[in-house]
């Protein structure tokens, strides 16, 4: 039994040594494959361990954040990072088939069985071209930069103010309001006209 003890406790080994927990401390984000420094379980510190994430999404980890470090071939000399979560900054009390992207300053992206949710406390940027198909509800100011072009029936609640001319249809609204205020009446109980309108 020694003699296959012997020969079993390198394998038995690399099988120990092939998953382990870990806690990342140093953050290289440089290289096109994310370089952290962890700190195993196993009272070991191991650099240029690759962080192996998935196509289109790619995270900075925060020192202290967990890691699960996979041993290619059982050894430490090529140390991967296949999974990396932070449970201080998890999203908690999502319903079955609910999908968050979250960060450590709450900002959101929650895919609930109700529709699409975005907190966005720092704001949001959006750079490109948007198509917007339905309704779009907005509570509080918008400013805008640009022109707009819009098709169809316009409704306006409150005043509307307008710094330059405003034109409709052919005529321009400063014009229009510069002949209604100069325009006068005859009277014809004394057949003179009327002074301008004061209102």
């Amino acid at each position: 039994m020694d003699a296959v003890s012997r020969r079993l406790a390198p394998l038995a080994r690399r099988l120990r040594n092939l998953v382990v927990r870990a806690t990342v401390t140093l953050v290289d984000d440089a290289p096109t494959m994310q370089s952290l420094q962890v700190a195993a379980t196993t009272e070991e510190t191991l650099d240029a361990c690759e962080h192996w994430q998935g196509y289109g999404l790619t995270v900075h980890p925060h020192p202290g954040a967990e890691a699960l470090l996979l041993a290619a071939g059982g050894t430490r000399a090529m140390p991967l990072i296949i999974a990396c979560a932070d449970r201080r900054y998890r999203l908690t009390g999502l319903e079955q088939g609910e999908v968050a992207l979250q960060d450590d300053q709450g900002q959101t992206i929650v895919l609930r069985r109700s529709g699409i949710e975005i907190t966005a406390p720092q704001g949001l940027t959006i750079t490109g071209d948007v198509t917007l198909t339905g309704n779009l509800t907005q509570t509080g100011d918008t400013t805008q930069t640009g022109d707009v072009t819009h098709t169809g029936a316009l409704a306006v609640t409150g005043s509307v103010a307008a710094t330059t001319t405003v034109t409709a249809g052919a005529a321009s609204l400063t014009a229009l309001a510069a002949t209604f205020d100069a325009h006068k009446h005859w009277v014809t109980t004394t057949f003179a006209k009327t002074g301008t309108p004061t209102t």
